[in-house]
């Protein structure tokens, strides 16, 4: 490495870095002295250099605050917010705005997150306090967040409590989307067994007892749900009375209502009404089916190795009509920052999902995938058990029906095709967006016991499970682990077969588009080490369905490209500038990808990032940690450039595609970047 052309690099930025915390400290000084006017001169000087700091937007929010501009320093806050949510400043500020503002519970929610990210005494001390103050002031505050449980462990709420029956992402007309327990006849479970709790989650409002009267409803079924023992609920349509005593509480009935017109409700307890479901579908698509299959943890690097033919022969027969592509990068490491780059179209750094522990939700600023498709007249359905992509995440919003367990428990590809399944054979008039998550390939880590018929079809030595206390995205080389890996496939591919015959009985290819993809790799199925190796993020895409023609592309791809490509092949309508993704040409995109992102935000380790071309592949890494909110002092980077046919490091033969892409990954950081 000609350790010259580095410098030079490092030099740059640095000396950019140095005059950038020169200003800031002289801003500090003239904010500290009462000089505002030379003071955003100043500001107006550093932006040149690092227009996303959130560090100045904290000094301007303040700036405002002492000059009484309180609706401006507010919505100041709230932008800075939107790059980076778990500021501790930014959600501190924004707690004492609403609390001068009078907006109690705001300023404790900020206050709250603050509280979560704080990484001193001195910071938790400051937060506790105001927690405390806000409650002196108004007693009826709710503080449930800072108990509230891990998104990861849905349906639990906290320690003591369960999302059945709430409303999640309630809105001011008091809708939501709520869950409750899925074909159970029992009433309740204990709290300790929340992982059992199979759950069906509808946007629904709930109600108090008494008369309402539904609207201009078209031929639909109208989901109804008890949540108290001895409820009677009465249903008056065509001047005829239907009386029902017998829901069992916390689940959905659905009652078919076959005439348009008003329907009146009477009960005589709290109950809810859900979102009504029209049983005609009102506006004709071209495509009649569009359905995802999610395959977590599904390797390509595996695929090339033994071949889709061999691995899946089911699905290699179907998706063979389409178009298999062998060169689409997941742009994480991981399902919880990988799958809403799906969902989303949208980067990590975009899309602002990285932290194991906190509170994370898919931002309504994030248009999902769902919602682009129920907002289009389709009858949007989801089947998963994955337990990073828990309707708490947010997975929920746009869907009309959202079926879930945790996999821990199961969520079985038999299940999740049943469902599939049983959803069909219910709206059989509908166009239908369909998303099923198959998360079988995990329980390979996680030790779950495979079913009695890979049991059997597995090796002796393959059954010895040793475990060690590695997470998942670091596990060494593992041949046992890679035999159970091999079969598991297979037998999800078996039951697969179920629905590729339902769907070639039922519709033509022209009506349907078919996708199915992954999130990432697996680290114990080569022996190398760096987790955004080829074996952790290279995963498979392939689609098959109206305008695809059938081919085998080497193409470039990413997971973000996944959103737009199927939006374009579903004649949906959206805005390419809102999406990171594009469609890749061989599908109808204006030109191919020139190189691929992946990226690794993770709090308590290096800032990573990888970008491929066809001759390179540039391999970055910060000298420091991120921190809680997502922020990392930059520090000494490391920096090469490799040869991808040769393995040779050519940093310094290149040092003009060093610095072009250098430059792409500063713009993918300039907001966590901590100055």
């Amino acid at each position: 490495m000609n350790l010259n052309n580095i410098s030079s690099i490092k030099d740059i930025f640095n000396n950019k870095i140095e005059k950038a915390q020169y200003l800031k400290k002289i801003i500090r000084n003239l904010v500290e002295k009462g000089d505002f006017v030379n003071a955003k001169a100043k500001i107006a000087e550093y932006k040149r250099l690092f227009p996303e700091d959130i560090e100045i937007i904290s000094i301007e929010t303040v700036m405002l605050m002492i000059k009484g501009e309180i609706d401006r320093a507010e919505q100041h806050v709230l932008d800075g917010l939107t790059e980076v949510p778990f500021n501790f400043d930014l959600n501190y500020n924004l707690g004492f705005i609403c609390q001068a503002k009078g907006k109690y519970h705001e300023a404790a929610n900020a206050f709250i997150i603050a509280k979560s990210v704080a990484t001193t005494k001195e910071e938790e001390t400051i937060i506790q306090d105001a927690i405390n103050e806000i409650k002196k002031i108004d007693e009826k505050v709710d503080l449930s967040k800072i108990n509230q449980s891990n998104y990861k462990l849905f349906p639990l709420k906290n320690n003591d409590d369960t999302w059945i029956g709430k409303p999640l992402f309630e809105d001011k007309n008091g809708e939501g989307y709520i869950s409750l327990y899925y074909d159970e006849a029992l009433e309740s479970y204990p709290t300790q067994l929340w992982n059992f709790y199979k759950t069906e989650t509808l946007r629904g409002k709930i109600y108090e007892s008494g008369e309402f009267i539904l609207g201009n409803l078209n031929k639909s079924v109208l989901p109804l749900a008890t949540l108290d023992k001895n409820t009677s609920i009465t249903i008056i349509l065509d001047n005829k009375e239907y009386k029902f005593n017998d829901f069992v509480s916390n689940r959905f009935y659905y009652i078919p209502i076959r005439s348009e017109g008003k329907v009146r409700i009477k009960s005589n307890n709290k109950f809810i009404i859900g979102e009504p479901l029209d049983l005609n579908q009102y506006k004709k698509h071209n495509v009649k089916l569009i359905l995802n299959l999610f395959i977590d943890g599904l390797s390509q690097k595996l695929i090339d190795k033994y071949s889709l033919e061999k691995l899946m022969p089911n699905t290699y027969n179907f998706f063979n009509r389409g178009t298999i592509f062998n060169n689409c990068y997941s742009n994480a490491e991981w399902t919880l920052a990988s799958v809403p780059t799906i969902f989303t179209g949208k980067y990590q750094s975009n899309h602002k999902i990285f932290h194991p522990e906190l509170l994370h939700t898919i931002s309504d600023s994030c248009k999902s995938m769902g919602t682009y498709f129920k907002e289009d007249n389709y009858l949007t359905f989801q089947s998963c058990g994955n337990w990073r992509k828990t309707p708490s995440y947010g997975y929920v919003k746009g869907f009309d029906r959202m079926i879930y367990q945790s996999a821990t428990i199961g969520s079985r590809a038999e299940e999740i095709i049943f469902s599939f399944l049983e959803q069909m054979r219910a709206f059989e008039e509908r166009d239908h967006f369909i998303w099923l998550s198959f998360f079988e390939l995990h329980n390979i880590d996680d030790s779950i016991t495979s079913k009695v018929s890979n049991q059997i079809i597995n090796s002796i030595d393959s059954r010895i499970i040793e475990k060690d206390e590695k997470k998942s995205v670091v596990k060494d080389y593992d041949e046992r682990k890679i035999e159970r890996y091999i079969n598991e496939l297979n037998r999800i591919d078996f039951y697969l077969k179920i629905v590729y015959d339902f769907i070639e009985n039922k519709y033509t290819n022209d009506e349907i588009l078919v996708s199915l993809f992954s999130d990432h790799g697996q680290s114990y199925i080569d022996e190398g080490d760096y987790i955004l190796r080829d074996a952790r993020t290279r995963v498979p895409f392939m689609i098959r369905g109206k305008d695809i023609s059938s081919t085998i592309s080497d193409e470039l791809m990413e997971n973000i490209d996944i959103l737009p490509t199927i939006l374009e092949k579903a004649s949906i309508k959206f805005n390419s500038q809102e999406l990171d993704g594009k469609i890749p040409k061989i599908l109808g995109g204006k030109e191919e990808k020139e190189y691929v992102y992946s990226e690794s935000i993770y709090p308590g380790k290096t800032y990573k990032a990888v970008i491929r071309d066809w001759e390179h592949t540039l391999i970055f890494k910060s000298e420091n940690n991120v921190e809680q909110d997502g922020r990392f002092i930059l520090g000494d980077f490391s920096i090469v450039l490799e040869n991808n046919l040769t393995k040779e490091d050519e940093t310094n033969k290149n040092t003009e595609k060093v610095t072009k892409y250098f430059d792409i990954i500063i713009s993918h950081i300039s907001a966590l970047l901590k100055i």
